[in-house]
């Protein structure tokens, strides 16, 4: 059985409300795990935007085939923003993405605008989609 420190397991469930073919939590318990690490090394609140996904609803948001949000192996996070400016906010994604790489070495973490993609899919992958403005 799953458990987090820092989660509920409603955060990790496809957006769509479908039925997922995994436990309550949606995901391993590998994904769940490192999303508290992350968490606890943050230090402040984080969001799971968006975890585990059904094929449909994966379509539906430009995921890949074979993401591994489908597998329950992957998640969305960033931090909340408060009242924030833009550059603090570009900030706390740069030093959560740090975490995430320090913490999950044997994992994915993509780096975007709007926050960090982690993985567990069993192997270091690393990549920058952040828009070049």
């Amino acid at each position: 059985m799953n458990h987090a420190r820092y989660f509920e397991p409603r955060e990790f469930r496809c957006p769509c409300g479908c039925k997922s073919p995994f436990y309550e939590w949606n995901v391993d318990a590998e994904l769940v795990e490192l999303c508290d690490k992350i968490r606890e090394s943050y230090g402040a609140p984080i969001r799971v935007d968006s975890a585990y996904r059904c094929a449909e609803h994966n379509l539906e948001v430009g995921g890949v085939v074979d993401s591994f949000h489908t597998k329950g192996k992957a998640a969305d996070l960033h931090p909340v923003k408060g009242r924030k400016t833009q550059e603090e906010i570009k900030s706390d994604v740069l030093r959560l993405q740090k975490i995430a790489c320090a913490v999950n070495r044997y994992g994915g973490v993509g780096l975007y605008d709007w926050g960090v993609h982690v993985d567990v899919r069993g192997y270091g992958a690393r990549w920058d989609y952040r828009s070049k403005k």
